[in-house]
């Protein structure tokens, strides 16, 4: 079982759900200009349906490149998948840093008909980050009615 630290996931704004947690590691190097993202896992999700297991995948964007998208493998029936996966954001200028955020949206494809689902999500100001590779929990969070996750 993961174990996570409740102050690193930081907390989350009193309207929305708990929808689980996320794990990154940031790290910027200035020479290159470049973000690296490693998702690694997720702990707690929250299945779309209740009594159902997640095919989760996650949406990486920078903010404000709304252009600059990324997309994660999908990890089936699993409400504590693990990606360990790394993405890599450049050229991101140091000056950006301070003013760039990074969105992640946890999405659950359940099937080809009603597609993808929104778990739960992020933004994460890189201005607030250590972006010296040291894992970190994440909360998610949703707007929609809680359900009983499902154990793997």
């Amino acid at each position: 079982m993961l174990n996570y630290d409740e102050e690193a996931a930081g907390p989350s704004p009193s309207h929305l759900l708990s929808a689980g947690r996320i794990q990154l590691r940031l790290w910027y190097d200035a020479d290159s200009a470049q973000l690296t993202v490693s998702l690694l896992c997720a702990f707690g999700l929250m299945p779309l349906m209740d009594d159902q297991l997640a095919n989760a995948f996650v949406l990486l964007c920078l903010l404000p490149f709304i252009d600059d998208k990324r997309r994660s493998k999908t990890v089936h029936l699993n409400n504590e998948p693990s990606w360990n996966q790394l993405f890599t954001f450049a050229p991101l200028m140091q000056a950006d840093l301070p003013l760039s955020s990074l969105q992640l949206e946890v999405m659950d494809y359940q099937n080809n008909i009603s597609g993808p689902g929104l778990i739960g999500e992020t933004v994460i100001p890189l201005s607030s980050c250590d972006l010296n590779d040291s894992p970190v929990w994440y909360e998610l969070s949703s707007e929609r009615r809680p359900v009983t996750p499902t154990l793997v």
